[in-house]
């Protein structure tokens, strides 16, 4: 079985004036709130395998923060440490790029966390619910938080088979909720 984890990138700001969207740095808020999040999956005994990020800096700060929380929690091990990667595919991606970027994982890896932005984020958990889980699917269309995340697991063995049609939705947090 698959899990797949949609997390949107934490709070970032517009301090610097002239700084293009793509190099906006998280707040110290929003470390907080990745360092959270990955607290929140090492209880939940979520670890991801592999992060894939989009390569803004705001998101990359959230995978860099979220990855070294799982790290140093998981006994010391940085073997067990998930995977960090990169795909510029993640930046102002259509659905269809998430989808894309999932289905071309490893099979080796059973929790596969993507790291991006609104609105793709949000519409591609949108995408994945479904009809299933009623509450979930309104939570999600009411906002999708910065640090927010989403859970799904898929009955497909290969991640080239998995499809929005074929998702379990489990649960949708935010960092604000965890506090």
């Amino acid at each position: 079985m698959k899990t797949l984890l949609l997390l949107r990138h934490a709070k970032s700001g517009w301090s610097e004036a002239g700084l293009k969207d793509f190099d906006r740095p998280l707040k110290g808020k929003g470390r907080e709130a990745a360092t959270l999040i990955g607290t929140h999956l090492l209880a939940s005994g979520c670890v991801p395998d592999a992060i894939i990020s989009s390569p803004a800096l705001r998101a990359r700060q959230t995978a860099e923060a979220v990855a070294n929380a799982v790290s140093r929690a998981v006994s010391g091990a940085p073997d067990n440490a998930p995977t960090l990667s990169f795909d510029q595919s993640l930046y102002e991606a259509p659905t269809e790029a998430i989808l894309r970027v999932a289905r071309s994982t490893g099979e080796d890896l059973e929790v596969l966390m993507l790291v991006g932005h609104n609105p793709s984020m949000q519409l591609a958990a949108v995408k994945f619910c479904g009809a299933g889980a009623p509450g979930l699917l309104a939570d999600m269309l009411r906002g999708y938080p910065t640090a927010g995340l989403a859970r799904f697991t898929f009955r497909e063995a290969s991640w080239r088979d998995i499809s929005w049609s074929g998702a379990t939705p489990l649960d949708f947090i935010s960092a604000k909720a965890l506090r």
